[in-house]
């Protein structure tokens, strides 16, 4: 092997791992960037205390029935 076969070598390598890197880093930066735009159109929302909602419960299946048998009015 001559030493100019080692450099090329050497230098293919070095050239392949550069390129894995780029290809590597690219979508980490466009990630990014998406990321810092979003932050920018869409600011954060002020933490504010949760909505509480208290639910009435169903009414009993024997209350519906006895609706149902007196004919539902109560005029």
């Amino acid at each position: 092997m001559s030493p100019s076969q080692g450099f090329f070598n050497v230098q293919n390598m070095i050239r392949r791992i550069l390129l894995i890197l780029v290809v590597l880093a690219v979508p980490a930066g466009l990630a990014g960037a998406s990321q810092a735009l979003a932050d920018k159109a869409n600011p954060p929302i002020p933490h504010h205390e949760p909505i509480v909602v208290q639910l009435s419960l169903a009414p009993a299946p024997n209350a519906a029935e006895a609706q149902e048998q007196d004919g539902g009015n109560h005029d």
